[in-house]
């Protein structure tokens, strides 16, 4: 191995006359006479850095880097300008730098080679000034020069002979070697062999035809490569026998372009590895990313996206990607891997192989990342206990502002929280579920609110005046924070409450979200004490209830933050990695059979009951075998809500529990009674932490079998991202559009409602949160399984991952069930009975429904929208669960756009109506929806009885494609790029509920696809149609008669018969496609597309008022369908009648 001179061995620092001997010492004969020289103090300096500061072997200095003079003078009286020329500078006579003019012969540069693997020669990578030049941009000096006018290159060093031996013997792979490594006068082998009769040429490139250590490194793909930011860290890692790879930016391992991988221009431009890259990204390679470790959050950030997306890419070629965190040096913001090398002295080597052990998989560094970030802030009050129960001093809690508890799972947090509330005689304490909302206020000795009389808006209970008083966040609005003023507000299970809050159908019933937020935003500044408490507490959830408290009052006041260290004991967890979910629940019944008591938390009320039947089925050979199923339709009956109320009392009396989120968030089951805790998870309510939490309910360290979809189903409905001011940005886009197209029907007293910017300049706390909250929930939908792997890891429990095949006969009798149960629910719903007026508001107003009320409340939904008294199974089954009442409005609208102005007004004055202003993430904008369907010229395509062809829907699909980020903010779905006219034809039909049938032909050697609205569906849709249409012009009998449509189950729907061959015949597109084109028509033909195109996207822009003072290409997409709607004559299309 190379010597690597290391401050502990060494001096602290060179002369420049022991860098001269150095220099001669190495065959450097350009070292100047003078060792007092400026030149010579530079190169002092170089050396420096490079071989005591970042630990490199002199030979690998002196390989790599060579200093010199801006101008220098040969014999003969030629004169150069090394630097640059290096930096392909034209030579001036004077230059700008940091210090002012300079003249060239006193500016100093170490110039640093590297060898380009793809050009096959040297090449300068960098070059740094003695005298930098100052970046006006950055406002700060620059450290390095890269080349003007070239494009990016790697750092691949010249390497020498010891280092390439030492990283040959650590794979046991022998070394293809022209010359004799043993000859010791050979001390450098850069990238190719030099003999030792080479005279002044050793060390220098041989024939670029020759073999060298890169091209050897490519032909051996289990060799790993780390990847680091600037040729002194590849080098300092070279020293120690690691193969590393400089790149001159973190960013610069990625390049652009618009061109596939067969040379054909894109219009989406892709990003692919840098060609120097691709090289050794061969399959299965292992690649290491090594960059500084940051303190600025900015920076750590951008380190981090360039990690993920560099490393994205080599993933994709194949390899296996991981990631080495350094870790920060005491004293330092800023640690790159020579720092850390140098701080380890001797013992460099076996510190970086631990490092290089520890080192995450790609996947489990962004886990964690994100993780980390989310939650910033920095504590007041750390602890390390099991129990908070005693391991938290109330006395050490101030008495006063915002007390934030984050503490794992199982570690006592409920109860320190009643310690810390005890002697307080007004609490506010607030949750989302009524089950265990009566938990909580038991534990905590508070009233429940719906155990309560009011009267002028006090609690009384049966001992007098209650102010010590539980609820749901649902029911905000019956506290007075007048009569609470200095209470403690507890939140418990905060990030789930605010969650709930924000984004649930139930906090938004009548309108009354606003009303909530003001209510909940006024007891948060009357408090005294605001004690909220999570094991995955987030800055999201903490800068929000900081911004409500804020006011002159509160202002000196400070977060109190209490961490608690503590990680219980991990438990052991199987993690079932299989399609389907049919592998865990053979499981589940073989352990039933076997007498085993189980656990079951699922996150799908479908799923929950399917496994209950299936369970049954056994029950003939276990006749006493107890299960409980708790789910919204169950919890509040009596044994169920007896469990959740006293779980510890009432788990002995079953053998098996069933759970959906009605149960598992803040329940604690501590009693030694069930065997396995089985987790069921589809991403359809729960994220990676909700699951997480579901899993440790039952608090004993008993085994965990987990499955766990890939994907979620839970996505953000205004747009999938994980960006949040991406997310805000939709939302505010649309809506501003939206009140643009709307204005001018809206009463004068809604307008003061409503504002084009409900932002306030990014000053809405609540819009805030809301996009943090939903780009965090994305973010686990897209890789849901991934995210609960890496979480339970994280936790400290030992993951089992386990490959398992889907069990068909399991998972037909899955399906079977579900078909079953959904079928006996559209039977119940058919048979409840209808609500009156009066019925529905009370019901409207009530906590908790029964299971009874629901069937009820659904059967009264339905029955209204269709306008029949007669609502049978088949009506509950095609209505699919409210979907198809959502996709009838649509439709509604796109025929008479006076009901989708009025749809959109009746929600507005839902909210408004509270004068709490509008929460604009719960409105539809039904009108935006109307008005960009009708400029795609979809009402001319609405034509049963027309056969389409691709061609034929060709405007359609350019406009689509063009301007497929609108349609995606507006209609709420991506338009791939490939995408043909018929499957965006047939998508955007399926939001207006109707089908297509398809058909193809053979033509001329390939394929001619047809399709066709579903005359059936069409049918259908009119008829409901025309009964909404009559009762709303005052037929109300029309209840009476009968609803004319012809129901097909969804699950076993038939093609409909196709166009008969004289149809197809007489179809004129078939009769164009059928002719002959002669070579200029094929020719002409991509440029008549482009001219039909752009004429159709004028005509769509100009509908919507948009300004040509650019260019479309200009105006970039946020110019796209309706960006400067105003001005235009929006209300200029009539209303039309349905066909």
């Amino acid at each position: 191995m190379a010597i690597v001179y290391r401050k502990s061995q060494a001096t602290q620092s060179f002369s420049a006359s022991e860098i001269g001997n150095f220099f001669k010492g190495h065959n450097q004969a350009d070292f100047p006479a003078n060792p007092a020289s400026e030149l010579a103090k530079f190169q002092a300096k170089t050396a420096q850095e490079w071989i005591i500061d970042s630990a490199i072997a002199p030979e690998l200095f002196f390989a790599n880097v060579r200093v010199a003079a801006d101008e220098e003078h040969l014999h003969g009286g030629e004169v150069i300008y090394p630097l640059h020329e290096s930096l392909n500078w034209r030579v001036k006579r004077w230059r700008f730098s940091l210090g002012g003019k300079l003249q060239r012969p006193r500016q100093f540069g170490a110039i640093i080679s590297t060898w380009n693997p793809i050009d096959r020669h040297t090449d300068v990578f960098q070059v740094k000034l003695s005298n930098p030049i100052f970046d006006s941009r950055k406002g700060k000096a620059r450290k390095y020069e890269n080349p003007a006018g070239r494009g990016q290159v790697g750092g691949f060093a010249q390497v020498t002979f010891q280092v390439w031996q030492t990283i040959a013997e650590q794979y046991q792979l022998p070394i293809a070697c022209p010359i004799n490594p043993a000859n010791k006068s050979i001390y450098i082998s850069n990238n190719y062999y030099a003999s030792a009769d080479a005279g002044s040429n050793a060390g220098q490139l041989g024939d670029d035809n020759g073999y060298g250590f890169w091209d050897w490194l490519i032909e051996n793909p289990q060799i790993s490569i780390v990847i680091t930011e600037g040729m002194k860290k590849a080098c300092a890692l070279l020293s120690i026998g690691q193969a590393a790879i400089a790149l001159s930016g973190i960013t610069m391992g990625r390049v652009k372009h618009n061109q596939d991988t067969e040379g054909n221009e894109n219009q989406k431009e892709q990003v692919a590895l840098q060609p120097y890259l691709n090289a050794f990204a061969a399959d299965s390679r292992p690649i290491y990313f090594c960059f500084d470790a940051e303190t600025k959050l900015k920076t750590a950030q951008a380190v981090y996206t360039a990690t993920i997306r560099t490393g994205n890419l080599f993933t994709e070629a194949g390899c296996n990607v991981r990631v080495v965190r350094l870790p920060l040096l005491p004293g330092t913001d800023k640690t790159g891997v020579d720092d850390f090398l140098v701080a380890q002295g001797a013992e460099s080597q076996p510190a970086w192989q631990n490092l290089y052990g520890q080192a995450l998989p790609l996947a489990s560094y962004q886990w964690q990342w994100h993780n980390q970030q989310r939650l910033t802030h920095a504590p007041s009050l750390e602890l390390d206990t099991p129990n908070l129960d005693y391991g938290l001093n109330p006395a050490a809690v101030p008495q006063t502002g915002i007390i934030a508890l984050k503490s794992a799972k199982g570690t006592g947090k409920t109860k320190a929280i009643a310690k810390l509330v005890a002697p307080t005689q007004k609490i506010v304490l607030l949750g989302h579920r009524v089950s265990l909302m009566r938990n909580l206020c038991q534990r905590l000795k508070v009233h429940y609110k719906a155990d309560l009389d009011k009267a002028a808006g006090q609690f009384i209970s049966e001992d007098g005046y209650a102010l010590r008083v539980g609820a749901c966040v649902d029911s905000l609005l019956a506290f007075d924070p007048n009569q609470f003023v200095g209470c403690d507000l507890v939140i418990d299970e905060v990030e789930q409450v605010l969650k709930h809050l924000l984004c649930s159908k139930t906090c938004n019933s009548n309108g009354k979200r606003p009303a909530l937020l003001a209510n909940f935003h006024w007891l948060i500044q009357v408090a005294r004490r605001v004690i909220v408490a999570d094991a995955d507490l987030s800055d999201a959830s903490l800068d929000y209830l900081k911004s409500l408290r804020a006011n002159e009052l509160t202002r000196n006041e400070e977060l109190f933050l209490i961490s608690n260290r503590h990680q219980g004991q991990g438990y052991p967890v199987q993690f079932i990695a299989a399609k389907s979910e049919s592998a865990i629940i053979k499981q589940i019944l073989a352990d039933i059979n076997d007498g085993l008591k189980l656990f079951i938390p699922t996150d799908s009320k479908t799923s929950s009951k399917a496994i209950a039947r299936l369970i049954e089925k056994i029950k003939a050979a276990h006749p006493n075998l107890n299960i409980l199923l708790i789910n919204s339709e169950t919890s509040g009956g009596t044994d169920e809500a007896n469990f959740i109320r006293d779980p510890n009392s009432y788990a002995q009396l079953y053998d098996v529990v069933i759970a959906t989120p009605s149960l598992t968030t803040g329940v604690s089951i501590e009693i030694e009674h069930f065997d396995k805790v089985y987790g069921i998870f589809y991403g359809t309510a729960y994220d990676d932490a909700d699951a997480s939490q579901a899993l440790a309910r039952v608090r004993s360290n008993i085994p965990r079998l987990v499955w766990c979809a890939n994907q979620g189903r839970n996505f953000s409905k205004v747009d999938r991202t994980d960006k949040p001011h991406l997310l805000k940005r939709y939302l505010l886009t649309r809506w501003s559009r939206e009140v643009m197209l709307i204005r001018p029907s809206l009463e004068p007293a809604l307008l003061l409602f409503i504002k084009t910017d409900p932002d306030q300049e990014g000053q809405n706390p609540h819009l805030d949160l809301w996009a943090r909250l939903q780009a965090r929930n994305n973010r686990a939908m897209w890789t849901l399984r991934r995210s609960l792997i890496e979480r339970l890891s994280y936790e400290g429990n030992q993951v089992e991952i386990v490959a398992d095949e889907p069990k068909q006969q399991l998972a037909a009798q899955l399906k079977q069930a579900k078909q079953a149960l959904q079928w006996e629910r559209y039977m119940a719903i058919a048979q409840a009975r209808i609500l009156t007026k009066t019925e529905s508001k009370q019901l409207a107003n009530k906590e908790f429904r029964t299971s009874a009320e629901l069937l009820r409340e659904a059967k009264t939904a339905i029955a209204r929208f269709y306008v029949t008294n007669d609502v049978s199974a088949e009506l509950v089954d095609y209505d699919d669960d409210g979907r198809k009442r959502s996709q009838i409005l649509n439709l509604e609208a796109l025929f008479q756009p006076e009901l989708a102005i009025k749809l959109d007004t009746e929600a507005i004055n839902h909210q408004a109506k509270y004068e709490k202003g509008v929460f604009i993430p719960d409105l539809r904008c039904y009108e935006l929806g109307r008005f960009v369907r009708e400029k795609l010229g979809l009402i001319e395509l609405l034509q049963p009885e027309h056969i389409y062809t691709d061609r034929d829907l060709e405007t359609l699909g350019d406009l689509c494609r063009n301007f497929a980020q609108d349609i995606k903010k507006y209609l709420g779905f991506t338009v791939p790029a490939n995408a043909t006219n018929i499957w965006i034809f047939r998508r955007l039909l399926s939001q207006l509920g109707l089908k297509t049938t398809s058909t193809r032909q053979r033509q001329n050697g390939g394929w001619l696809r047809h399709c066709q609205i579903e005359a059936t569906a069409w049918q259908n849709l009119q008829h409901v149609l025309m009964r909404r249409q009559e009762w709303r012009n005052g037929n109300e009998a029309i209840a009476d008669h009968p609803l004319l449509i012809s129901f097909i189950n969804r699950d076993l729907i038939t093609p409909p018969l196709k166009p008969t061959a004289t149809d197809l015949a007489n179809h004129p597109a078939i009769e164009t496609s059928t002719a002959k084109t002669t070579p200029e028509q094929e020719k002409a033909e991509p440029a008549r597309k482009v001219k039909k195109t752009i004429a159709q996207a004028i005509q769509l822009v100009l509908a919507l008022g948009v300004s040509f003072g650019k260019s479309l290409s200009e105006q970039g997409s946020e110019y796209l369908l309706g960006s400067q709607l105003e001005g235009a004559d929006l209300r200029s299309v009539p209303a039309r009648s349905p066909p």
